[in-house]
């Protein structure tokens, strides 16, 4: 593989995991922790090509990532923001659901409509959960957790 070639993958890698990283900067996983990886890719994969060219790869790779966790951040955010604002709506529309089928949907997807809070990466926010006679939804970042269920309208708690 060319060194070009190279340098353009290892780029859309960092992109893509800084994204990703920054969608999920509330999951379990060490974020920061995998902020080097693609430093530490670009050093080994170049490492036949020198010094220099090898650390200003590793540069952009990090700038990349770095950049790119700093939008999937800003979209995880905007994403949150919508479950809060537009939660209820899903309840009025899992209502709709079984009003017309007679049970709840097993899966959100099967709701004839696009779903707030989405987030580009998986896994996503929102939680749903479908039992015999209702469901549970919820969604939480790193300091609240949102809950309801058929019953019972959202409510916060830390």
């Amino acid at each position: 593989m060319s060194k070009p070639a190279i340098t353009s993958s290892l780029t859309v890698f960092a992109m893509a995991l800084g994204y990703w990283l920054g969608e999920h900067r509330f999951s379990v996983l060490p974020v920061w922790q995998l902020l080097p990886v693609p430093v530490a890719v670009s050093f080994f994969l170049l490492r036949g090509a020198g010094v220099r060219t090898g650390a200003l790869v590793a540069g952009c790779c990090l700038a990349a990532t770095v950049f790119a966790w700093l939008i999937g951040s800003r979209s995880a955010t905007a994403a949150f923001n919508q479950c809060v604002s537009d939660g209820e709506g899903i309840r009025v529309q899992l209502a709709a659901y079984r009003q017309q089928h007679g049970h709840y949907p097993s899966q959100l997807r099967q709701l004839d409509s696009d779903l707030p809070c989405q987030l580009f990466f998986p896994p996503q926010f929102l939680h749903y959960s479908a039992h015999a006679n209702g469901y549970v939804l919820s969604f939480s970042d790193a300091f609240v957790v949102h809950r309801a269920t058929d019953t019972e309208a959202f409510w916060a708690s830390k």
